[in-house]
């Protein structure tokens, strides 16, 4: 019986290892993004507002600013092993600090998609933002790399 709950306990250790982040995807998630569209709750941003945003990765650290000025920093948790792969940002500053945003995101080619829920609120299933939603979407494309 010791051994069969040592087995369990080796065998979750083993899959909770496997949905960290390879290296390489590690390194896929890292830079500076430039955010090329966003919604929120079904409303489009006009490119004027978010021109001079950007989403800057080092580790598990994601800082957006609108040109100097920070606007939050986050601890960021992701699993690109997860269909759709998921995405978890705790803000570290400011308002809100403490609380998740539950995400889901894609990367391909250098662009990012991420569809978040505000804190509280279940995971988005799907790439959108409709009225009434609460979830926002954006698309960033990463620039000097």
């Amino acid at each position: 019986m010791r051994e069969l709950i040592a087995s369990c306990l080796v065998g979750g250790l083993f899959l909770a290892v496997d949905d960290r982040p390879t290296p390489d995807e590690t390194a896929a998630m890292q830079g500076t993004w430039k955010i090329e569209s966003f919604i929120n709750n079904g409303e489009t941003l006009s490119n004027d507002t978010f021109s001079s945003w950007r989403r800057i990765v080092k580790d598990d650290r994601v800082i957006w600013k609108r040109g100097d000025e920070v606007l939050v920093e986050l601890a960021i948790k992701y699993n690109p092993r997860a269909k759709p792969m998921t995405l978890d940002s705790t803000i570290q500053t400011g308002e809100g600090k403490g609380q998740t945003l539950l995400a889901i995101y894609e990367l391909n080619d250098g662009e990012l998609r991420v569809c978040a829920a505000p804190p509280g609120k279940p995971r988005p299933r799907d790439f959108s933002s409709t009225p009434g939603s609460d979830q926002l979407f954006y698309s960033a494309r990463r620039i000097g790399q």
